[in-house]
C-alpha cells in the first residue's frame, strides 16, 4: 500500500511539473538572411495550465525594412513603435524584402505591408507584446 502511496505522489508531481513551450521556428526560405526580430522567451506553464492573450488591439502599423534592421510605424500617428511577436517567429531577408513568419510557416507580413488585426498587450518599457494576429492567438 505505501509502495502504491508513492507511485501516485510521484505521478502527481510529475503531472504538477513546470513544462517550457519548445517552438520550432519554421526553416528560412533558401538563399534567405535572418534578420533581428523581438521575439518573446519561451512560456513556462505548470502542468494542465494554458497560455492567455491579452487582447487589446494595437493600430495598423507599417512595416519598414531599411537597410537590414525591420522597424514597425503607426499609420495614425507616423510614430515608430516597437512590437515584440511570439516566441518562433522569424524575420528574413529574401530578394530585397523582409518577412515575418510564424512558426507554423504562415506570412505574416513583407516590409511595405500595413499590418493590421494585432492583439496583445503592453511589453516591456514602451513595446507591445504581440500574441495574437487577425483571431489567432499564438503562444
Amino acid at each position: 500500500m505505501r509502495r502504491l502511496g508513492l507511485l501516485l505522489l510521484g505521478c502527481f508531481l510529475a503531472a504538477c511539473s513546470t513544462q517550457v513551450a519548445t517552438i520550432t521556428p519554421y526553416p528560412g526560405p533558401a538563399g534567405g538572411l535572418p534578420l533581428a526580430l523581438d521575439v518573446a522567451q519561451p512560456i513556462e506553464l505548470p502542468g494542465g495550465a494554458v497560455a492567455a492573450c491579452d487582447q487589446a488591439l494595437l493600430g495598423s502599423v507599417r512595416f519598414v525594412l531599411t537597410g537590414t534592421v525591420i522597424s514597425f510605424v503607426s499609420v495614425d500617428t507616423g510614430l515608430p513603435g516597437k512590437l515584440i511577436w511570439p516566441h518562433g517567429f522569424a524575420a528574413w531577408l529574401v530578394n530585397g524584402k523582409a518577412e515575418i513568419v510564424a512558426p507554423d510557416g504562415t506570412l505574416i507580413g513583407v516590409s511595405g505591408d500595413v499590418l493590421s488585426g494585432l492583439g496583445g498587450g503592453g511589453g516591456p518599457g514602451n513595446a507591445f507584446t504581440v500574441c495574437a494576429i487577425n483571431n489567432r492567438s499564438y503562444p
